[in-house]
């Protein structure tokens, strides 16, 4: 048309175009505001997932340090709470076998040392007896009496 010298005009309306332009933005407004809202209902699913596991383990914990050595957790999941669930529950398990030979050991010294202090008192009592032994079995052999225990208290 510009060969011919001749202008082409088209005049359109300002409302219009400020039509089209807000029906625009307020779809990619609501379309954001969706997906939004998606996103967060996905991340409030998916926190109070990880925090039921973590708040199972967490109260599994408290109550094995308070001294609930039957503490077991169990988790149903296929990821690394699953594994850290197992894990605790290994752990429990061999503290409860070392706290029961830990046991077994003190009651084993216990019992030792009862035995050796009776030893030692049993030889004592030999010991502190020997002088009045001798001296009723030495007074027995003079009067020909029989030498039994109650001559030894007898002469004692």
């Amino acid at each position: 048309i510009d060969e011919l010298g001749i202008l082409a005009e088209a005049r359109i309306p300002l409302n219009d175009i400020l039509i089209n332009v807000t029906q625009t933005f307020h779809n990619i407004f609501f379309t954001l505001l969706a997906a939004v809202c998606i996103l967060g209902a996905i991340m409030y699913i998916l926190a109070r997932w990880l925090g039921k596991n973590i708040t199972t383990l967490s109260e599994a914990m408290g109550r094995f340090s308070s001294g609930d050595m039957d503490t077991v957790v169990t988790i149903h999941s296929n990821d690394e709470f699953s594994v850290l669930g197992n894990s605790f529950n290994e752990m429990t398990q061999n503290i409860r076998q070392l706290l029961e030979t830990v046991r077994q050991k003190e009651k084993e010294k216990v019992e030792l040392q009862i035995k050796s202090l009776q030893g030692q008192i049993n030889l004592h009592f030999l010991y502190n007896k020997e002088p009045l032994l001798y001296t009723t079995s030495y007074k027995c052999g003079k009067t020909g009496q029989r030498f039994d225990g109650a001559s030894a208290y007898q002469y004692g």
